[in-house]
């Protein structure tokens, strides 16, 4: 896959800015790539082994802990390591779903210190790290989450080591400007069907 950014630099705005703007270009190109991929990652929600769906589709629930048990045992009945898994799940199926959990959040049935409610703090769910995207595929009607269960050997990404950045001079508008464009290759795909899970929860 070949990805490129690509940013305008009027020579208004430089003149006019207290910084230099082009200075934060890796660090945006960086953030603006990994997004791509992740959106790529995320969308193989569609390759998973068939047995290792969860959820309905037709009549979603709020993702819970009846949902994360089952998907967990989808892996453990396939005698997939369970070890160095990660739950990715949609902003919606974490705050409307999981956080409804008091054996999670509350303190006195998690052991936490404080509620989760009031700390915001992060916490791992049957022993793995929980992370949120807005990647996470929506899709369906009625509206689906498409939440993952990975295991670190479920999917692969390879990228170019060093990105490309060239420069070039011009004019836009009628008026001079600097176009700063970084470009890589980079591929992803999936590798053991039967190393992840795609948990429906409702949108």
């Amino acid at each position: 896959i070949h990805e490129q950014v690509a940013i305008r630099i009027l020579d208004r705005a430089q003149s006019q800015a207290f910084w230099t703007p082009e200075s934060k270009f890796p660090t945006n190109v960086g953030m603006a790539m990994a997004n791509s991929y992740d959106q790529k990652l995320a969308a193989n929600h569609a390759s998973v082994a068939s047995t290792n769906i969860v959820g309905s589709v037709t009549s979603p629930n709020e993702f819970d802990l009846t949902l994360a048990r089952e998907a967990m045992l989808r892996l453990a009945n396939t005698n997939i390591p369970m070890e160095e898994l990660t739950w990715v799940l949609h902003p919606t199926a974490y705050f409307n779903g999981l956080l409804s959990e008091l054996q999670l959040t509350a303190a006195d049935q998690s052991g936490a210190a404080q509620s989760v409610m009031r700390t915001g703090a992060t916490f791992q769910l049957l022993g793995f790290p929980v992370k949120t995207s807005t990647n996470i595929v929506q899709t369906g009607t009625p509206l689906v989450c498409k939440n993952l269960l990975l295991h670190k050997a479920s999917m692969a990404i390879a990228w170019q080591r060093d990105v490309e950045i060239d420069r070039a001079r011009g004019v836009s508008a009628g008026i001079l400007a600097d176009i700063l464009v970084a470009q890589s290759l980079y591929g992803q795909n999936v590798i053991r069907s039967d190393h992840f899970v795609v948990i429906n929860s409702k949108a």
